[in-house]
């Protein structure tokens, strides 16, 4: 992989890895079109790490609120005091969060090698991001009905969490299909975007711990360290833009401008790939 390439590859992980256009889809897909090699798992690793610190930099008030809120509630627990339902309300969300993560940790660990296999066939791919497409062009047509995360029930966690696990298939974005799902639930577009970028938070951090697991027990092959670390801070910068525009640009602004990408880039896709 060159430097350019390392660049290029770091640019697309970090912004689609949260705009709701699939991260998985654009690594088959670009790399097919384009006859550049798979990157290495030690790079993959790293630019997963590094959307890890973004959603983290860009997210981190709301970080720093609810762990701030079950430390306190921990402490009112064991002091017995009496006055402790906003931290109740927002640690609430954690175990939301810890649930909705199950789904996605047990699929992801008992059919890697399915999911991996799918990676090499990039028709299917296609398929998959058109559907994205499919996903965030309805979604325009939800109502809020819940005003606040808070206010979510176990359930709403739950199939949330079932459609991050089913954003383990190349070509379905997960932030697609955990907003969109947020909103049949009756979030905002603002707050169901909130929550599927803390959704991201432990899902990220327990498939970077996997891959480098594997990485290490693969015995690691030659690398570039130079194009490894252009592509972490390109991956990392484009992250927390992507981010920032989502919550702030189109959280009062309906998707399906991105639904138009997913279908242009899909359709454009098939025909390259049936034809040439």
């Amino acid at each position: 992989m060159t430097l350019f390439q390392a660049i290029i590859m770091g640019i697309i992980q970090g912004a689609t890895e949260f705009l709701p256009v699939s991260s998985s889809g654009h690594m088959v897909l670009i790399t097919h079109l384009l006859g550049w090699k798979k990157p290495s798992l030690f790079f993959s690793v790293m630019v997963h790490f590094a959307t890890l610190i973004a959603v983290m930099w860009a997210m981190s008030s709301d970080i720093k609120d609810l762990i701030k809120s079950f430390i306190n509630l921990i402490r009112k627990n064991k002091e017995m005091q009496k006055d402790k339902s906003l931290d109740l309300l927002k640690s609430k969300i954690i175990w939301l969060l810890f649930v909705g993560t199950i789904p996605a940790a047990i699929l992801g660990y008992l059919a890697h090698d399915f999911f991996e296999k799918l990676f090499g066939i990039p028709i299917y791919v296609v398929i998959a991001l058109f559907i994205t497409g499919t996903l965030l062009f309805i979604e325009g047509w939800m109502r809020k009905t819940i005003d606040s995360l808070e206010l979510m029930k176990l359930k709403d966690a739950v199939l949330i969490g079932i459609a991050q696990a089913i954003a383990i298939v190349p070509g379905i974005s997960r932030s697609a299909i955990t907003t969109v799902m947020g909103r049949s639930r009756g979030l905002s577009r603002e707050n169901s975007l909130k929550f599927s970028f803390l959704l991201s938070v432990p899902i990220i951090f327990l498939a970077t711990i996997y891959e480098t697991f594997r990485f290490f027990k693969e015995t690691p092959s030659n690398f570039n360290i130079t194009n490894t670390i252009f592509g972490m801070l390109f991956a990392l910068i484009t992250g927390f833009l992507s981010i920032k525009l989502l919550l702030n640009f189109f959280k009062r602004r309906k998707l399906r401008i991105f639904s138009l990408y997913c279908w242009a880039l899909s359709i454009f896709s098939f025909i390259v790939i049936v034809i040439f």
